[in-house]
């Protein structure tokens, strides 16, 4: 649990969720991350040079999805996993996961200060 939790930082940056198998979390010298566009796009190199550089442990980073992290998660081609969903936990792929979710998104909207709209309700906005 250690190594999860140096490995885990808050972001607001999006929902992030990170899926652990916690039989693949013994002594390494290099763990895998596979997930979420966002989350690799975003932070996933900073954080892995930071992580090596405090442990020594390198983190090889692949993009491909939320289904392709907890996937390979399950399929035990990776150690760490980012998704920006939930489990499905009727599928047999995604059985048996931990997911630990570290941060929230804010969504808001943003409009031309032209706009001739003034307002505007959640139920409207739902039906965009």
């Amino acid at each position: 649990m250690t190594l999860l939790k140096r490995l885990i930082q808050p972001t607001p940056l999006g929902l992030i969720l990170l899926l652990v198998m916690l039989n693949r979390l013994s002594p390494a010298t290099e763990l895998t991350w596979v997930g979420c566009g966002i989350t690799h796009n975003a932070f996933m190199a900073d954080l892995a040079a930071a992580y090596q550089a405090q442990t020594g442990v390198a983190i090889g980073i692949a993009g491909g999805g939320a289904t392709k992290g907890i996937h390979d998660i399950t399929g035990k081609r990776a150690d760490i996993g980012g998704a920006c969903r939930y489990t499905l936990n009727k599928t047999p792929e995604e059985a048996g996961v931990l997911m630990i979710p570290v941060a929230w998104d804010a969504q808001v909207v943003v409009v031309h200060k032209d706009n001739p709209i003034e307002s505007m309700t959640l139920a409207q906005l739902r039906d965009l």
